[in-house]
């Protein structure tokens, strides 16, 4: 990592470009995480993988925390707990958080920093599940394990307040987990959908997908690239993972967290706004200058200081 940040350093140098508003650490962050995706472009997704599961951020609030690893319905999944709740007692908060990654990349113990930081505020144990990745385990193979874990959660813990919760292909996973669920009357509700960047139109085109390629952490080879792989010989417009033509009138009490830099910022914005429409109750929070998935860095930064906050006030008030 060292390496990657005096080159990085280099590069602001030479190329002194940055989204308008933008601070100077922002445009670092994000060009440390393009930087990691150019180079998992360029090598074997495995390879990839194993890079992007050592991208671990230190940070004190893990001290405050215990983490574990335990099977729940035959997935394993990453607990962190805060450490002053009684293990012996059933917490008031369950939280289910699907990693990001493009449905290919991606394990629960990058999001230790973050997950940590939401355990604490919220006094909650959080479960992140180490879903099937593709292109070994296409889709739907990944929704089900998340599908499943979720519905064992709802089992174990059925007087908690329950909450999906989910980045980018994450978020993917999330909305199409609280869908699978909302359409069955004989399943338990989730309580509360958190949203941060989330993936909702894979074949996106125009837009931001294109205008904000020079201000966020992805290039388009990867999205293109990780949607096939994923999806493989299934329909591109499944509203599993595809959600433009999904019916969103039934999600839970929900918050989505966008940035105005990233390349998913108009699809995140109009699954907002649509959702809204056909009777969900959906509260958008809009970061004009960050980039995908900002949250992810702990609150190194005034922005995910208050991003993570928001997050804690609104599984706290539900």
């Amino acid at each position: 990592m060292f390496k990657l940040a005096i080159s990085v350093l280099w590069s602001m140098l030479v190329n002194r470009y940055r989204m308008p508003g933008r601070s100077w650490a922002t445009e670092f962050s994000c060009r440390i995480g393009r930087k990691l995706f150019f180079i998992g472009s360029e090598i074997p997704v495995e390879s990839f993988r194993r890079m992007m599961a050592k991208v671990s951020i230190p940070d004190p609030i893990m001290k405050s925390v215990s983490s574990s690893w335990h099977d729940v319905a035959g997935t394993s999944c990453l607990v962190i707990r805060p450490n002053h709740l009684d293990a012996h007692k059933q917490p008031k908060h369950v939280i289910a958080y699907l990693h990001g990654g493009g449905y290919t990349v991606g394990h629960p113990d990058a999001y230790q920093s973050l997950v940590s930081h939401i355990a604490v505020g919220t006094d909650a144990c959080v479960y992140l599940p180490d879903y099937r990745l593709s292109p070994e385990n296409p889709f739907p193979a990944g929704q089900d394990d998340c599908l499943a874990v979720v519905r064992a959660l709802q089992e174990s813990h059925p007087e908690a307040v329950l909450t999906v919760m989910g980045d980018s292909a994450g978020g993917g996973l999330s909305i199409a987990t609280v869908q699978s669920l909302a359409a069955d009357p004989s399943n338990a509700k989730v309580d509360n959908l958190v949203l941060l960047s989330p993936w909702v139109e894979p074949t996106a085109t125009t837009g931001s997908i294109t205008s904000n390629v020079p201000n966020d952490i992805f290039i388009p080879e990867f999205l293109i690239a990780s949607y096939e792989s994923h999806i493989q010989n299934a329909d591109k417009q499944d509203t599993r993972v595809n959600f433009i033509n999904a019916d969103l009138s039934n999600l839970p009490r929900t918050l989505l967290q966008v940035a105005g830099g990233e390349m998913f910022f108009d699809q995140g914005v109009e699954f907002a706004e649509r959702a809204k429409r056909e009777g969900s109750d959906v509260e958008l929070d809009v970061y004009p200058t960050q980039f995908h998935v900002f949250p992810v860095l702990g609150p190194k930064l005034k922005d995910t200081a208050i991003a993570i906050s928001k997050i804690n006030g609104f599984i706290n008030n539900s």
